[in-house]
This record gives structure tokens, sequence and C-alpha cells, in this order.
């Protein structure tokens, strides 16, 4: 899904010196319901979308995020996450040698994906949760 960003980034981290280089993409969307007292009173959405980027440069790390996903953008990151690691002078962090594995791993299906979800159905399992938590007591 976002190979097309991380691979420019990947590309100008080895031309930096760079000895290993990650990019983590995170798109996420969520969403609230505060339930007090046996009402509704709050709704909420929210969608959360951007990039780490971690390098290992003259043996020190470094990091920088964005919440812009352009390719200009995360290749400022980059900048940021060698001349972060650049600024720690000579380090001696290593990574250990790995063996690549391959894998496949099946997951039981979701009978029901929440984003699938009418409204009346979260604040139905809302209501019941709270109802469950109220009569056992728990606050």
């Amino acid at each position: 899904m976002f190979e097309d960003l991380a691979a420019p980034v990947l590309r100008r981290a080895g031309e930096l010196g760079v000895k290993f280089a990650e990019v983590r993409f995170e798109d996420t969307t969520r969403e609230l319901i505060t339930y007090v007292n046996g009402r509704v009173a709050a709704l909420g959405a929210q969608r959360v979308r951007g990039a780490g980027i971690r390098v290992l440069y003259n043996g020190n790390f470094g990091f920088a995020s964005t919440a812009n996903l352009t390719r200009e953008s995360l290749l400022q990151a980059l900048e940021e996450a060698v001349s972060l690691a650049r600024a720690l002078g000579s380090g001696s962090k290593t990574l250990a040698e790995l063996q690549l594995k391959e894998g496949r791993y099946a997951l039981p299906p979701v009978k029901k994906h929440p984003a699938s979800a009418e409204l009346e159905e979260k604040l139905d399992l809302v209501k019941r949760a709270y109802a469950v938590a109220r009569s056992a007591c728990v606050s």
C-alpha cells in the first residue's frame, strides 16, 4: 500500500550511507462513544495518518516522523533522522544479523468488522456493556 512512498526514502537512505533504515506507516481510524451515567455524552471519529523513519547511521539511531505522506515530506523526515544520528557523533550501536523467514499465517475470519456496524449496533453494545459493568458493581 505504501511501498511506492517508502522506496525513494530507502533508496535515498542508502545514498546517505545509512546502514539500516525503516519506514513505518500508520493509517488508523478510531470511533469514540462516551457513555456516562446511562446516556451518550459524546460521539466522535478520528483518522491518524503518518510515518516514522528510523535510521542507523555512524553507529547511532535517529528517528523522525511526519503526518504529511508526500514524497518530499518523507525525504525531509529521513534527512532529519540522519541529522539527529549524525549529531550524536560516532557510536557503537549495531544490528544483529538475522536470517529472513517467510511464512503465511491464517487468522480466523472476523464475523463482522466494527467499521461495517451501524451506529445503533455500536450504541447497543456500549449500553449492554455498561449494564453488565453496573450489575457487577464495577466503577
